[in-house]
């Protein structure tokens, strides 16, 4: 099962096998060992589900950083395609800043 804290400390275990020096260890080089190394960061992350709060639970801790979030009371079967579209627009509509 995926869990993103575990993903962050298989990409540090994976740097420090390398034997790299601490000087030259950045953001490019953590992205590089993460499981989603090849992928590009999350803008938007859509949760269902969300009853009781808002949580991640632990999904795509690094890449989804600067990411915008959304949660829906809606359960995964119940989402459809109307709300799909409601969602996209409300991100589009959104100033993201990326942190700034």
């Amino acid at each position: 099962m995926y869990d993103g804290q575990e993903e962050i400390v298989d990409a540090v275990k994976k740097i420090i096998k390398s034997g790299v020096k601490v000087d030259d260890i950045d953001k490019n080089m953590v992205k590089s060992c993460l499981y989603t190394c090849d992928f590009p960061e999350v803008d938007y992350i859509i949760r269902t589900g969300m009853e009781d709060g808002a949580r991640i639970s632990g999904f795509l801790l690094w890449d989804a950083s600067y990411a915008e979030f959304k949660f829906r009371t809606d359960l995964w079967p119940d989402y459809d395609k109307e709300m799909v579209l409601e969602d996209i627009q409300e991100y589009a509509n959104r100033n993201r800043r990326k942190g700034k």
